[in-house]
């Protein structure tokens, strides 16, 4: 048993060794990253974060007459996860050659939502791309506001159990002595 934990201990401090000296690289942030966004729910509530971000973000500096080529540049040294800023640099590619904006985003659907991708194409069609960035960076916050409050009264009854455990486990200990 005392070796098996020792075998644990030392397999946590390999692992934090290794992303510690590594976890600059490409490799070990794209790893990372993809982990991160595996986790059920936390990995839904961190992208839409993410998403809502870049939305209201791009929102500012197209309001700002910054140019979308230039905004995107510029949200790379703002959004720093690394699944985003990798597609900020994929999508200023394509923007140079010409390509669409939407079609960029449509190629990181993991990332970007579909209702994102048609609003984009929507909002580039008709000239219309501030409003759309605008009205999806305030709907996805209102999603993330509406998921963090179910998961609050989810996790609050469980809390509340393993207060009132933990209180009553002291009582009882207290009252032996």
């Amino acid at each position: 048993e005392h070796r098996s934990g020792l075998i644990g201990i030392s397999v946590v401090i390999i692992l934090v060794g290794y992303f510690w000296l590594n976890g600059k690289s490409d490799s070990t942030r794209s790893f990372l990253s993809r982990l991160v966004l595996k986790i059920p729910l936390a990995g839904e509530l961190i992208r839409k974060n993410y998403q809502a971000r870049f939305c209201k973000l791009l929102y500012l500096l197209c309001s700002s007459e910054v140019p979308l080529l230039q905004g995107i540049g510029m949200l790379k040294d703002i959004i720093t996860f690394y699944p985003y800023q990798r597609s900020f640099d994929i999508i200023c590619e394509g923007l140079k050659r010409g390509e669409f904006f939407a079609d960029k985003l449509g190629e990181f659907p993991h990332i970007y939502d579909r209702k994102l991708y048609t609003l984009v194409r929507v909002g580039e069609e008709t000239n219309r791309l501030e409003d759309m960035l605008q009205k999806q960076g305030e709907d996805l916050t209102r999603e993330l506001e509406h998921k963090l409050k179910q998961l609050g009264n989810l996790l609050e009854p469980v809390l509340i159990d393993r207060k009132s455990t933990r209180l009553n486990s002291s009582h009882v200990s207290e009252s032996r002595m």
